[in-house]
């Protein structure tokens, strides 16, 4: 099964950490962030690249709707999406909580959640998300690369345009060291625009957004 946007699993497993879901309820959404719609409806297209061993590329196009069914999880609030991609259909979260934005997947018994925007941070700013990795001191540091700027994906130009950096990091005597980074574009009133992905010597993944719908 190939994995699309918001899952990331394959390259940012080490986030992986046994949780329960809780708390299900049918609510038809809304605008629940300035950056990112979520009303019912609301669909994105995207083209995906995965970058392999011996310069492999392995390409899939998918479709996230906005169900209109929100979940709790960890006291967090949650937006379902349906990700349609060669027929594979699976469901995806989004939580704008505290004004952190945070996408969610679940493998199986494993949930991944990427923090990716907190907009409440100027350019420059940084926050910390504590990692459940076990015995291993790991963290995501994600900064605000930039603001306001324009960003042409897939030929098409967006305007206020927000850079954020998500880097994964384990602690190495007394400092962290960065083993893998997430680059997020997200346009204000459209989404997650592009995700790029790598680790210090290997680029990982390109999705851009190709077409949307916002209800």
């Amino acid at each position: 099964m190939k994995k699309h946007i918001f899952t990331l699993i394959a390259i940012l497993s080490i986030f992986t950490a046994c949780k329960k879901d809780n708390d299900n309820n049918n609510n038809p959404g809304g605008n629940a962030g300035e950056y990112q719609p979520l009303t019912a409806g609301s669909a994105w297209t995207y083209e995906t690249e995965y970058y392999g061993l011996e310069n492999s590329v392995d390409k899939e196009t998918s479709v996230n709707t906005v169900t209109g069914i929100t979940k709790t999880f960890d006291g967090k609030k949650y937006y379902e999406l349906k990700v349609v991609s060669e027929g594979d259909e699976q469901k995806e979260y989004i939580g704008i909580n505290n004004h952190v934005y945070t996408t969610r997947s679940v493998d199986g018994e494993d949930v991944v959640e990427i923090p990716y925007f907190d907009d409440t941070k100027a350019k420059g700013e940084s926050f910390i998300t504590v990692l459940s990795t076990g015995d291993v001191d790991s963290r995501i540091k994600t900064t605000i690369a930039d603001k306001g700027i324009s960003k042409v994906v897939a030929g098409k130009t967006y305007n206020n345009v927000v850079h954020s950096v998500s880097e994964v990091q384990f602690k190495n005597g007394a400092n962290y060291t960065t083993t893998a980074t997430t680059d997020f574009y997200i346009a204000k009133g459209v989404g997650i625009i592009a995700i790029y992905s790598k680790t210090p010597t290997k680029d990982l993944l390109k999705s851009e957004l190709k077409s949307y719908v916002i209800k």
